[in-house]
């Protein structure tokens, strides 16, 4: 099965803490797509809204996609509402990846699920990530009227 991750760019940092905390983010995201691959799923990698709505309209079997949470969390927010209003012919799995870092709190998880977020991770756990991908699956291979019942 086909992954898009959405890794929204970030501006350059200006504090030490800042660059620290983007270096964790995106040795996170590094170890994120090893493991998705390794488990035997096909991983494309974008770095911003507009190339992930194109990958999702080139490559129809594209069907799961995990999108970072990160400043500028704003293109993030409105990426999934965007994929949201574009699909038609297929239901997109769609996970918000909120890697914490020293001392952040989580995310407001609500205005994840308004966006249109199917799930949403807060941490870099093997076995986790494997078992939400193995419920977005499940998901996807419920009659498409069913995938669409709970994004109105």
């Amino acid at each position: 099965m086909k992954i898009l991750i959405v890794e929204h760019e970030k501006t350059v940092p200006e504090t030490k803490g800042e660059k620290d905390r983007q270096k964790h983010h995106k040795d996170a995201i590094t170890s994120l797509k090893k493991l998705l691959n390794k488990t035997g799923y096909e991983v494309i990698t974008v770095f911003n809204s507009a190339e992930g709505l194109e990958v999702l309209k080139l490559l129809p079997s594209c069907r799961i996609v995990i999108s970072d949470w990160e400043e500028p969390f704003q293109d993030a927010i409105n990426f999934c509402k965007e994929v949201r209003v574009q699909e038609q012919q297929k239901y997109i799995y769609f996970i918000f990846f909120i890697h914490l870092f020293g001392d952040q709190t989580g995310t407001d998880w609500w205005e994840a699920v308004s966006a249109g977020a199917d799930d949403f991770m807060y941490s870099y756990s093997p076995d986790e990530i494997i078992a939400r991908l193995r419920i977005g699956e499940r998901m996807l291979a419920k009659p498409q009227e069913s995938n669409t019942e709970h994004t109105s």
